[in-house]
């Protein structure tokens, strides 16, 4: 396949360093298309061309990142990356965003438009970095204490913090969504801050990849009396996604063509 200019970057920066073979494999491409890569990556200011390959002079996101976050950038990305689009596409001029940690929260900031007086609200450090790099964008951070397994400012100060904040949208993520109860999550931590962005912003989006209706979570967080609207893909199961309308959620499915 053709690979997009922004995904072979993102690429690098995500391995720090990447092979002829490691992007003929990655993008489904020849040997000498994927040297033709290379040579384009190589005219960027922060990249250096070495024998074999090209490395970041950026720190490798697989350093930078927390490992709840790493391990789900590399899955189901293409489904990913659309979702968040669709849902940056939402927001308008002069808004104030919560964001929520995780994959497809990451791939949303790095879908928001610059230059357009927004504010971003996370306690996640990886959004944050993401945002921070972004032209018109002001980025706020709780306190708390920094949870070394999700990269997130998590805790009594964190969730003091966030009771006294209040958005125009929250994006949310959630380890898994069950037709008949709601949201879960993989670890009590998230729990209470996933329900104070939920419940102090006007409008809340729950962004859900296709995998988020299959997979089991241990832990109830915000239930289908509080989610108010969930954002998928037309990748997800439709049987599930008619149950969760009959349940009275609503449901909006972003347009993705599978590869």
């Amino acid at each position: 396949m053709r690979a997009p200019w922004s995904e072979l970057v993102e690429y690098l920066r995500f391995r720090g360093f990447v092979a002829v073979a490691d992007l003929a494999r990655r993008f489904e491409v020849s040997e000498v298309t994927a040297r033709r890569y290379l040579k384009r990556l190589g005219a960027l200011p922060d990249v250096r061309l070495v024998p074999g390959g090209a490395v970041s002079l950026q720190p490798a996101l697989r350093q930078v990142f927390g490992q709840s976050i790493l391990m789900g950038l590399e899955r189901n990305r293409g489904e990913k990356l659309a979702l968040a689009a669709f849902a940056a596409s939402l927001i308008e001029y002069g808004e104030t965003i919560f964001i929520d940690s995780g994959s497809t929260c990451y791939y949303l900031v790095r879908a928001l438009p610059e230059n357009r007086n927004l504010t971003v609200i996370t306690h996640s450090l990886d959004v944050a970095v993401a945002a921070k790099s972004l032209r018109g964008v002001r980025v706020i951070c709780p306190g708390g204490e920094v949870d070394d397994v999700l990269n997130i400012f998590a805790g009594p100060l964190a969730e003091r913090q966030f009771a006294s904040f209040y958005a125009d949208r929250a994006f949310l993520g959630a380890g898994s969504i069950d037709v008949r109860s709601g949201t879960h999550e993989s670890t009590l931590v998230e729990v209470p801050l996933k329900n104070l962005l939920n419940r102090n912003s006007r409008r809340s989006y729950l962004v859900a990849d296709s995998t988020k209706f299959s997979r089991h979570a241990n832990f109830g967080s915000i239930g289908f009396g509080d989610l108010r609207t969930i954002l998928t893909t037309e990748a997800a199961d439709r049987a599930t996604v008619e149950a969760l309308r009959a349940a009275g959620v609503e449901v909006v499915v972003a347009p993705y063509a599978k590869p």
